[in-house]
């Protein structure tokens, strides 16, 4: 067949590899697994009880050992299971920042056989309004709680770190196992723009060699730190964190700090990987070249093994930049809500192949199609189309095309050159040119609108609009971040 395929059995060596940093006293945990499946539930709840005294994440409250997190649970439980046995829906939403509170969140719902959709702290007032419509119960905390209240005023807010610190009452272990784990829903963008989310459920047998690839390309090890700078809604950072937990990794959560802040974060928890977006380790390098320039003692970060970016794309530039300051520790990820991670890109590849973003992982094939489908030799511009048993479980189809545009080389890597549906990418976040414009022009006061896509050295793509009318263009642009939310408003806008 054609493309670029990496056989399942190549993910042998991972899996001994994942299998060696288990303990015999993980054995704990196993019930968990069983119950729950290998879903996030399940991986959670058998981190919890297979190392109740261990780390198993650190955020803005400090450390959350096992033992702890398994009472968060139960307390989210207790109050969501209240909820539901008083009219509220089989779906539960949850919008909050990257904590304790979320992974207790997101835990609870699926080990009570709910499905859960996952919103971004960051989304604006029209995507939360579509994405939680019939949703009526929606785990919150203090930097959202306003934002959910406004866009969704039918339903019922919870703080949910305020339920995860109660006291637990009633355990899981003694309520009745749910007749299916519940899905998680992961917020997307469609191509025009509407919010839709994909679905993930418990990982099947036949996904493991692809699982196994992925763990293995982040390098986790037991007992050592990892810091998670990508928000736990996307698809990146779940991913981390959710393997993370299964090796034994304590994460320390690092959304929303600056360079210097996860610097700092690395060098306080003796960390070996870092997690990030491209924008993120743009501003790490950025903090350490600052650093260097003032002749700081003890500059760079000598625990770091790994870096690990995904999300959005990484640059051949930043890459290099990278491997210059701290060496060959890069490894990038690519793939998509619908057809989950797909490439894997080595630190070899990253440098003998600028731009690329790697090979499939195992049990993945890549192919670059034509208009009508047909595959493509290497080196010819085409459809990217993967086929992946990783793929979200709302995909029935097996071939996915994702929407990029990019060719194989001869070695069977991937390089992409952008979509080919009118959405860009702009800090990880996809985002449609239309909806931008569409909203725009909707305004009163607003004639005309004319989106404009720049390159940024960070985020990847930054979005200017110029108007005609009336409207006031600082006004345009607040309302924008409010509604749009912080990926899709335009950094500039401009009345001609």
């Amino acid at each position: 067949m054609s493309g670029a395929h990496t056989p399942a059995w190549h993910a042998v060596p991972d899996a001994v590899e994942v299998a060696g940093q288990w303990r015999p006293a993980d054995i704990r945990g196993l019930p968990a697994t069983l119950r729950y499946g290998a879903s996030l539930s399940g991986v959670a709840l058998a981190a919890a009880r297979g190392r109740p005294r261990k780390e198993l994440l650190v955020d803005d409250l400090g450390p959350l050992f096992g033992s702890a997190l398994e009472a968060a649970v139960d307390s989210v439980a207790a109050a969501v299971a209240a909820a539901v046995r008083q009219g509220a829906g089989k779906e539960i939403g949850v919008c909050a920042a990257s904590h304790r509170g979320l992974l207790a969140g997101v835990t609870a719902i699926g080990a009570l056989g709910l499905d859960c959709a996952l919103v971004p702290a960051s989304a604006g007032s029209e995507v939360l309004a579509a994405a939680l419509a019939d949703v009526d119960v929606v785990l919150v905390d203090d930097t959202t709680v306003a934002a959910v209240r406004a866009a969704a005023p039918h339903a019922r807010a919870f703080d949910v770190i305020a339920l995860a610190q109660r006291s637990p009452g009633r355990s899981l272990r003694s309520v009745p196992r749910p007749r299916k784990t519940g899905s998680l829903r992961l917020l997307t963008s469609g191509t025009t723009g509407t919010p839709k989310t994909t679905e993930r459920g418990s990982a099947a047998f036949g996904q493991l060699a692809t699982l196994l690839s992925l763990m293995r390309a982040l390098d986790l090890r037991r007992d050592e730190p990892v810091v998670v700078a990508p928000p736990l809604s996307h698809g990146h950072g779940l991913l981390v964190l959710t393997a993370a937990l299964v090796v034994g990794a304590p994460a320390a959560l690092g959304q929303g700090r600056d360079g210097a802040g996860l610097i700092e974060l690395i060098h306080s928890h003796a960390a070996g990987v870092l997690a990030v977006v491209p924008a993120q380790l743009a501003m790490v390098l950025d903090a350490l070249e600052a650093e260097e320039a003032a002749g700081a003692p003890g500059s760079g970060l000598g625990s770091l093994r790994r870096i690990a970016t995904g999300s959005a794309p990484l640059s051949a530039e930043l890459a290099e930049r990278t491997h210059r300051l701290l060496g060959e520790q890069l490894v990038d990820f690519y793939g998509s809500s619908e057809a989950g991670t797909a490439t894997i890109a080595t630190p070899e590849d990253l440098r003998d192949a600028p731009g690329t973003v790697g090979r499939p992982a195992a049990g993945v094939r890549i192919e670059i199609v034509d208009g009508e489908g047909t595959p493509l030799p290497a080196g010819e511009v085409g459809q990217v189309r993967i086929t992946s048993p990783w793929r979200a479980t709302s995909v029935t189809e097996q071939e996915v095309e994702v929407g990029d545009l990019g060719h194989l080389d001869e070695s069977g890597r991937l390089f992409v050159h952008g979509r080919s549906d009118g959405v860009v990418v702009v800090g990880g976040h996809n985002v449609s040119i239309m909806r931008v414009h569409d909203w725009f022009v909707a305004q009163p006061g607003v004639s005309t609108a004319v989106v404009q896509v720049l390159p940024h050295p960070e985020l990847g793509h930054e979005l200017s609009v110029e108007v005609t009318g009336e409207a006031d263009p600082a006004d345009l642009a607040a309302r924008a971040l409010e509604e749009l939310g912080s990926a899709a408003a335009p950094r500039r806008v401009e009345r001609v």
